[in-house]
């Protein structure tokens, strides 16, 4: 039977830090064993291949899925959007999935907060777990980490992870 990871959700605006945060915990957890994936979420579109390339030939011609495998990766290709939720199941060998973005998913987040003006975000969003803040936040009803503080958001996160 397939378990499903923990899945948790960093966000915040543009340029807020979230993947040096995402690459810090990813280095922090893997060095302790636990098996990490992630999922990016891109506002635009784009295009990882290259016109009259087999593969991008397979994608004209309508394949539902279409995949390269090379001597240091593989690339899998849906050519439609997917939601986090249709992706899990690629991931059920890892421990956790580290979502960066997708701020209105129901998963469970952390805040990611580079200015002041950036507050507004903890009134919008729902399922916030913790704060990541560049600046002191006096009375913050989250559970607040500086963000260079990796050393306690790796220790709560363990915590939590262990809990799953």
């Amino acid at each position: 039977m397939n378990q499903q990871p923990a899945v948790l959700s960093v966000v915040g605006y543009s340029n807020s830090g979230k993947t040096t945060l995402i690459t810090r915990l990813i280095e922090r957890l893997c060095q302790h064993g636990w098996k990490v994936g992630t999922i990016k979420h891109h506002g635009k579109t784009m295009e990882w291949d290259r016109p009259g390339k087999d593969t991008w030939r397979h994608r004209e011609a309508g394949a539902d899925i279409v995949t390269i495998s090379a001597s240091n990766q593989t690339v899998v290709c849906f050519p439609r959007t997917l939601e986090v939720e249709e992706l899990l199941p690629f991931y059920s060998a890892c421990d956790l999935v580290l979502v960066e973005g997708f701020k209105r998913a129901g998963w469970p987040k952390w805040v990611v907060l580079r200015r002041e003006e950036d507050f507004p975000l903890l009134r919008e969003l729902h399922n916030i777990q913790a704060v990541v803040s560049w600046f002191p936040i006096d009375d913050c009803p989250y559970p607040l980490y500086a963000v260079d503080d990796v050393d306690g958001m790796e220790a709560a996160l363990v915590r939590w992870l262990n809990q799953a």
